[in-house]
């Protein structure tokens, strides 16, 4: 149940705009970042979570206070959600 597979995303994308919320891509940095049509708050991760692909945990950064993700089993650590 990793949020790539096409049912399960269609299930966050339904449950996003239930919950007031949209994505869009940024122009400057090409990546996907969410609103809140309500709100009018912004935020670069999945505002609802979504389930993280086997292996994978989210962790927030000490200084910069941003989430990256680390993979337990190849150590491999990136600032973009993995699919």
């Amino acid at each position: 149940n990793n949020v790539s597979h096409p049912a399960r995303q269609k299930q966050l994308d339904v449950s996003l705009d239930e919950a007031g919320w949209s994505s869009a891509v940024d122009s400057g940095t090409q990546k996907v970042y969410y609103f809140n049509k309500l709100t009018k708050e912004t935020r670069w991760d999945h505002p609802l979570g979504g389930v993280l692909p086997p292996g994978w945990n989210s962790v927030k950064d000490k200084e910069s206070g941003k989430v990256y993700y680390f993979h337990h089993e190849t150590r491999k650590t990136v600032w973009d959600r993995p699919k």
